[in-house]
């Protein structure tokens, strides 16, 4: 019996030093992954976010919202919207990034 090939699987890298959508200089914490994927041109940039946050498994999604919102206080705007993802504002899209922005009286973050 053949085994089924594996899904690809993100690994974390070093964050680059030029980050799209502008990065956080003072940035108190960040980090970066990557997935290769011979279908990686196959969707834009805000597609991979939707795949990823909004098609998240059902039972988690409510998860998510509720840690960014009530633990992490942050502001999201409405779901399902073309400009938002999962509720995180677009906040720069172009041809090879999408950078999602959110912020609280916390802190500020970017995806």
């Amino acid at each position: 019996m053949a085994t089924p090939p594996k899904a690809p699987r993100a690994r974390r890298i070093e964050v680059p030093g030029e980050i799209p959508g502008g990065g956080l200089p003072d940035a108190d914490y960040a980090s970066a992954f990557e997935l290769t994927t011979p279908d990686a041109r196959a969707l834009t940039p805000a597609q991979w976010a939707r795949g990823a946050f909004e098609g998240a498994p059902a039972p988690l999604r409510p998860v998510l919202l509720l840690g960014w919102t009530l633990v992490l206080g942050l502001r999201l705007g409405p779901r399902p919207s073309p400009d938002h993802v999962l509720g995180w504002p677009i906040r720069d899209a172009g041809p090879d990034s999408v950078t999602l922005e959110a912020d609280s009286r916390l802190l500020a973050a970017r995806v």
